[in-house]
């Protein structure tokens, strides 16, 4: 019984997130709002490829955010296979994380977790004033809504970041598709095809394909309360 109320609230928290979502897309206003989440987005897709980096024995050198919601990673050494893909595929995990741990009471703990990461990752790669106050200044706002949230409202902002992190990541791949077909040369698929060959467009859309894959299954297991 206490699982069964517990997949109801996930699936309610769900719903209302992607709800509110989808809403967004029709209010022009809300792409000002929406703004922080975008340049969330765009720093956690850019410590995927810093910390896949490191992983592989490569050193970062930095990591720029830019105000119109892009950003570069510089690094040396390391694997580009996993480097290159680290970014679209790492940013679609952690949204697939975060629709499992999508739950009701689990809100704060998993805005805790997302202003740590950006945190270390300000202190650890970001180089340039710009981009550090963007890094800092979304930790305190992801903090400021631990504290100042009561529990429910905690949970919908949580569930709500992670149906935007995941939606971003897609849409996100998409442009890279466009971006790969149209003979683009400055983005991760085509950095990947100097490596390993085929044109940028097809490992867009293999990346595509399995960011859609995990979180099918992301989704699914959440919506199901399937969880071990």
């Amino acid at each position: 019984m206490a699982r069964s109320r517990g997949a109801n609230g996930t699936r309610v928290l769900l719903l209302v997130a992607s709800g509110a979502t989808v809403a967004s897309w029709f209010i022009p206003i809300t792409a000002v709002a929406l703004y922080p989440i975008r340049m969330l987005v765009t720093l956690i897709h850019e410590s995927c490829h810093a910390l896949a980096a490191v992983l592989t024995g490569g050193a970062v050198e930095g990591i720029t955010l830019a105000p119109t919601g892009d950003g570069v990673t510089m690094s040396v050494g390391g694997s580009p296979l996993v480097i290159a893909s680290a970014g679209y595929l790492g940013t679609t995990l952690l949204g697939a994380v975060l629709l499992l741990t999508t739950r009701p009471g689990k809100g704060r703990g998993t805005l805790v977790a997302l202003a740590l990461i950006a945190t270390v990752a300000t202190l650890g790669w970001l180089r340039d004033g710009f981009s550090i106050t963007v890094g800092l200044g979304l930790a305190a706002v992801l903090l400021l809504l631990v504290r100042i949230l009561p529990r429910k409202g905690a949970d919908f902002a949580a569930a709500f970041l992670g149906v935007q992190l995941c939606l971003n990541a897609l849409l996100d791949l998409r442009t890279l598709v466009y971006l790969s077909a149209s003979g683009h040369k400055f983005n991760d698929a085509a950095t990947f095809a100097q490596y390993y060959g085929l044109t940028p467009w097809v490992w867009a859309l293999l990346w595509a394909g399995l960011s859609i894959a995990v979180l099918t299954v992301a989704l699914r297991t959440a919506w199901t309360g399937r969880r071990a």
